[in-house]
């Protein structure tokens, strides 16, 4: 099942402020916030830039976020066969912590 189709439409929009330049820190502070619920639909708003997200900038927002935390260092080896190093130093590594515990 895809997260998407488990998405609750019927509770606000979490407002999401982000800048491409720190994405993964954006997406941290997002998830840590006490109203954040992987259920819970978000808006996403690119810092300097004009859009209202219809859906587009919440999905770039996503795979961006992706894209940072399978870049991080909690990911060690060659692309397509990376593979998770156990670091718990890495503020990534407490944010799939922290998510793996909401969800």
């Amino acid at each position: 099942m895809r997260l998407n189709s488990r998405v609750n439409r019927d509770l606000p929009k979490i407002l999401v402020n982000v800048t491409r330049e720190n994405v993964l820190e954006g997406a941290i502070r997002a998830w840590r916030r006490r109203s954040f619920h992987p259920l819970t639909p978000l808006t996403v708003k690119f810092g300097g830039e004009m859009g209202i997200d219809n859906g587009g900038l919440t999905r770039e927002f996503m795979q961006l976020a992706i894209k940072g935390i399978q870049a991080s260092p909690i990911f060690v080896g060659p692309p397509l066969k990376r593979s998770l190093q156990v670091d718990i130093s890495g503020k990534e590594w407490i944010l799939l912590l922290e998510w793996q515990v909401t969800i």
